[in-house]
C-alpha cells in the first residue's frame, strides 16, 4: 500500500447518461419483441375459455335432457343450449325443452344455467356462425343425443380451438 496516493479526477457517483440510455433501449426492444407473444397468449386463453364454457354448457344440457324435466318424447328436444351474441359477451343458455323456445332467453322461464365468454371469439357450431342476427342452438333428446350439429370452431387472432360436443 502506498501511503501518499491521492485520487485524481472525481469519484464515481452513479450511472452515466449513456449507461441509462443503453438500459432503456434494451428494455424497449425486449418489450417490442414480447408484445406479439402476449397478445397471442391472450387470444389463445380467450379461445380456451370459450371452448370450456361451450363444453360445460353442452354437458349441462345433456344432463338435463336425460332427466327429461319437459317430459319430451323420444326424438324431440328435452333440453337445449343456445348461444347469442351481446355487445361484449357471448351468452350461453341451457334450457328445459328446445333452445329455440321463447323462454330460452336472459331471465326466461326455461333457463337453467347461463355462461359467457368474450364476444370477440368467432364462434361456429355445426357449420352456422354466431352473429348479432344469428343465434346458435343445439337441442338434445331424452337419451342425451344432440339433434343438430355437434362440432364447433372458435377463432381469435391466430388462435383457434376445434372440438366436438359429446
Amino acid at each position: 500500500m502506498v501511503p501518499n496516493m491521492q485520487f485524481i479526477g472525481r469519484a464515481q457517483g452513479g450511472f452515466s447518461l449513456v449507461e441509462w440510455m443503453v438500459v432503456v433501449s434494451l428494455t424497449a426492444m425486449l418489450g417490442l419483441v414480447t408484445i406479439p407473444f402476449t397478445s397471442d397468449w391472450g387470444h389463445s386463453a380467450d379461445c380456451r375459455t370459450a371452448a370450456s364454457v361451450l363444453s360445460f354448457g353442452f354437458s349441462k344440457a345433456r344432463a338435463v335432457a336425460m332427466r327429461n324435466p319437459a317430459a319430451a318424447a323420444q326424438g324431440s328436444a328435452a333440453a337445449g343450449m343456445k348461444v347469442s351474441l351481446g355487445s361484449s359477451q357471448a351468452q350461453v343458455y341451457v334450457c328445459r325443452g328446445s333452445a329455440s323456445s321463447t323462454g330460452c332467453v336472459s331471465g326466461g322461464t326455461s333457463v337453467l344455467w347461463t355462461g359467457q365468454y368474450r364476444a370477440t371469439v368467432a364462434t361456429t357450431v355445426g357449420g352456422a356462425t354466431l352473429s348479432k342476427t344469428n343465434t346458435l342452438t343445439i337441442d338434445v333428446d331424452n337419451r342425451g343425443t344432440p339433434l343438430s350439429g355437434t362440432s364447433f370452431n372458435l377463432t381469435l387472432g391466430g388462435a383457434s380451438e376445434v372440438g366436438t360436443f359429446y
